[in-house]
């Protein structure tokens, strides 16, 4: 497609070896001779790259397939127009069913294959059991809006749509295009598909350009001095090893923007059972039922004024605790009746802003038993999964397992940080020196990521 990009103004560095192969992680960019800070990669021009805006009438664009943009037209007019992402997915639909297609030359490079999670089966989405990704999991994510939103204009015009782009396979191949392959400017608009600059591979350390937008192209320009023989990476924004996987179908090692799901039912199901087994040994206890009652109004209250997430709460590498599972195991486990009702008239975030030693050292108990039912979830445990790691059966149960390892190796942190939290507690309780001991839960430290 290197030819037709440039026969359509398009402008490809002579020096980069666009469709190189690596033997573990399929094709990329490399530069084939020094390329300087600041030169340009690639300049593609609105003419050669899919927009889901539709065409002026006498655009040249609108040329290449104007029953497909008349129709996109007349559903703006009559209030029905579909969305961007829609839009696009109806024009790869309609570009992939015609061979003399102006595009065929960029859609023939494109993979077979994808491996973001609408392509898994349900055997495959079973190894992401309790990971980050499970929320994400629905059957019927992929069916409903093609039978819904998709289908229905597919048959309402076959001069556009053959009906050979009936098929729900073939919506999710557009749809894992889209997903590993679009981009969106930085006003959110898009998604656009954007020949060449889709070959650059992520990573969120290593990236030496970035995909921006110049009026109407998109360009790609060297951000420092680029080696030959270098990979040359672009970085997909700081996102999670479960967002990769889910949009991209691939998971990044050590990636620093990683993060971990810790849901709520979990944070409040642990502190039921601390309190039920403290409640036990109580000869003056109170019934199970309303201290499940009391812990359930106080979820309520947390969730309906928006001091707590209403499904999970987001652990990340820079911040292990955040304040508001904090605020949930403070008000939960350290509020008294009094100190409680005084609370729910003004419900606020509480968090490291109002703990004392005291406080962490009653709190790290329930915040360990948390994090240990949180490991318990996942189908194997550290050691196992990193003995599957070295003999996958396949790539999407690799990626499915380093996904575990690297939440896992999250919650290892957390708890390797909490024992140390408590022998600091301890220290200082015995020699009368003060810390900030809250200070521990900023950030993962390096070694914290070494195998258990």
């Amino acid at each position: 497609p290197i030819s037709w990009l440039r026969e359509n103004g398009a402008f490809v560095n002579p020096h980069l070896d666009i469709f190189h192969e690596f033997e573990d992680t399929g094709r990329g960019v490399i530069a084939t001779s020094v390329i300087s800070a600041g030169e340009l990669l690639i300049r593609i021009p609105l003419s050669v790259y899919m927009s889901p805006t539709v065409p002026k009438v006498n655009d040249v664009s609108n040329s290449r397939s104007p029953e497909l943009y008349e129709m996109l037209r007349q559903k703006q007019v009559n209030g029905t127009a579909p969305s961007p992402w829609a839009a696009c997915v109806l024009q790869l639909l309609h570009h992939s069913s015609r061979n003399d297609s102006f595009f065929q030359p960029y859609l023939s490079s494109l993979p077979d294959t994808y491996d973001t999670i609408a392509c898994w089966s349900k055997d495959e989405l079973s190894e992401l059991s309790a990971t980050s990704l499970a929320p994400m999991i629905d059957a019927d994510a992929v069916a409903t809006p093609f039978v819904k939103n998709i289908l229905p204009i597919l048959k309402e015009n076959p001069n556009v749509f053959p009906e050979s782009t009936h098929d729900i396979d073939n919506f999710i191949k557009m749809t894992a295009i889209i997903s590993s392959r679009g981009f969106h400017s930085k006003d959110g608009s898009g998604p656009y598909l954007v020949p060449v600059a889709d070959m650059f591979n992520h990573s969120s350390k290593l990236a030496s350009t970035i995909l921006e937008q110049e009026g109407d192209a998109f360009v790609m320009k060297a951000k420092r001095q680029i080696s030959p023989g270098e990979q040359i990476f672009n970085t997909y924004g700081d996102q999670s090893n479960a967002q990769l996987l889910s949009s991209y179908g691939f998971v990044e090692d050590d990636n620093p923007h990683d993060s971990v799901l810790v849901p709520c039912d979990v944070v409040f199901d642990t502190m039921l059972k601390i309190q039920l087994k403290e409640n036990a040994r109580d000869s003056q206890g109170v019934s199970a039922g309303s201290i499940e009652s009391q812990l359930k109004a106080k979820r309520e209250l947390l969730q309906n004024n928006g001091i707590i997430p209403p499904n999970f709460f987001i652990l990340t590498k820079e911040l292990l605790v955040t304040d508001e599972l904090l605020t949930a195991m403070q008000v939960g486990m350290l509020l008294n009746d009094r100190a409680y009702l005084m609370y729910a008239r003004r419900p606020t975030i509480l968090g490291d802003a109002v703990m004392d030693d005291d406080d962490m050292d009653m709190l790290a108990p329930v915040l360990l038993d948390i994090v240990e039912a949180c490991r318990q979830r996942y189908p194997n445990d550290l050691v196992k999964d990193m003995e599957i790691q070295k003999h996958p059966v396949s790539y999407r149960q690799n990626c499915a397992v380093r996904l575990r390892i690297s939440e896992q190796l999250m919650l290892l942190a957390l708890t390797k940080q909490l024992h140390g939290l408590q022998e600091s507690i301890w220290r200082m309780k015995h020699s009368g020196s003060e810390d900030d001991t809250m200070s521990d839960f900023d950030s993962e430290d390096d070694d914290d990521e070494e195998e258990e």
